[in-house]
């Protein structure tokens, strides 16, 4: 990690908090009944912007952001157009080391997506555009490179029962599935929080949807996917306190 730090700053607080909650969220995922699910509602128009909630996480314009997936800890990654990954600790308490703001430099082009899953917060994984695939392993403090292709990365998803697999688009609608135990191997992709459904978004103004034991129904729905010159390119993403199953 340290050397693609762009920080004037130690990140072993940084570390030492992602890898405590980690050790505690892999013992929810061993002792929960994996049939138990947790569904809440937002009153959204409660909800305020308030100048302690506001922070330039990484410089230049934001591609990606993912919010840890822990009720543990409130902490954003994001990426940027230049391949930088931000950490932002929101708890943290302001010392003479800093805000709890920590940037790397892991990727030389943008970075299209970030994937961190619920049962296993101590590897963070990045894509970008230059078509390399990278998981940040806190725990030994590294950027691994885990997938490379000559092809563009637009996204990557993951679903909440399968830590090992990943689902990924390249090149020109080009849908791959990464196998981390085996290392083997469109514009988004996006799971729904059952894992039964995959959205996929694309240039041709639509939205693909598949279902199935291996995914192999499928159906497409309208939608302008034309953001402009100067909007990030359209994502899909789901709200996980929606259903979107019947």
């Amino acid at each position: 990690m340290r050397e693609v730090s762009i920080s004037s700053k130690p990140d072993e607080p940084l570390v030492k908090k992602i890898l405590s909650v980690s050790e505690e969220s892999r013992s929810e995922g061993v002792n929960n009944d994996a049939g138990i699910r947790v569904r809440s509602s937002i009153d959204l128009e409660s909800m305020k912007l308030i100048p302690e909630n506001i922070a330039s996480v990484v410089t230049n314009k934001i591609l990606s952001v993912k919010f840890f997936p822990s009720a543990d800890m409130r902490m954003v990654v994001a990426g940027n157009v230049f391949g930088d990954l931000g950490f932002w600790n929101i708890d943290s308490e302001p010392t003479k080391n800093g805000d709890g703001i920590y940037m790397y430099h892991p990727h030389s082009a943008p970075m299209s997506s970030i994937c961190i899953h619920p049962f296993s917060i101590n590897k963070i994984i990045t894509c970008s555009y230059h078509g390399f695939i990278r998981t940040l392993d806190v725990e030994k403090e590294i950027f691994d490179l885990t997938y490379s292709t000559k092809q563009e990365i637009f996204s990557m998803s993951q679903t909440a029962d399968d830590v090992n697999s990943l689902y990924f688009r390249e090149g020109k609608g080009v849908f791959r599935v990464l196998d981390e135990r085996s290392k083997s191997s469109s514009m988004t992709s996006y799971f729904s929080p059952s894992g039964n459904l995959l959205a996929t978004t694309s240039t041709d103004d639509k939205i693909g949807v598949a279902s199935g034991a291996n995914f192999d129904d499928e159906f497409s729905v309208y939608h302008d996917n034309q953001t402009g010159k100067w909007v990030s390119v359209f994502k899909g993403g789901m709200i996980h306190m929606c259903l979107w199953e019947i």
